[in-house]
């Protein structure tokens, strides 16, 4: 194959394949942002029951849901201890315990700490703001677990 032949069917190629992006993950937010303008009723009954919800004075609605869970990763966490302070100094992963006893100062001996597994807490509120005809005004997502 000669090469300026074998040039454009590579820039052909490459050209085809960018414009073949993986469709990007929808968010809880844009999933919820959906529901602005429908039935409360309706959300209530896909979603169920909020873990709070608020009565406003002007007759609209507050509603809370929260949804939490606790991932354990394979890794381990070490902590140098100062023995008298308490001060305590996370080491990372990959990271020599030995260079982070000096940051806990020279009050005495210093120790490395049982290694624990690392412990993420994940949570996601999401607030539905109702009218008080029963539409759902605006819905807001906030939190580290809400993908």
């Amino acid at each position: 194959m000669p090469k300026p032949l074998l040039l454009s069917g590579l820039l052909l190629l490459a050209a085809s394949l960018g414009c073949v992006a993986p469709e990007p993950a929808v968010t809880r937010a844009e999933r919820m942002e959906a529901w602005v303008g429908q039935s409360w009723e309706a959300f209530e009954k896909a979603q169920g029951l909020p873990r709070q919800l608020t009565q406003q004075p002007d007759g609209s609605r507050i509603a809370v849901y929260v949804k939490s869970r606790v991932s354990t990763s394979q890794g381990t966490r070490q902590q140098v201890v100062d023995s008298r302070s308490g001060q305590r100094v996370t080491v990372a992963p990959g990271q020599n315990s030995d260079a982070l006893r000096p940051q806990i100062g020279s009050q005495g001996s210093s120790y490395i700490q049982k290694e624990e597994p690392i412990r993420v807490r994940y949570a996601c509120t999401t607030t539905v703001h109702v009218s008080a005809q029963g539409l759902i005004e605006r819905i807001e997502v906030t939190g580290n677990g809400c993908g």
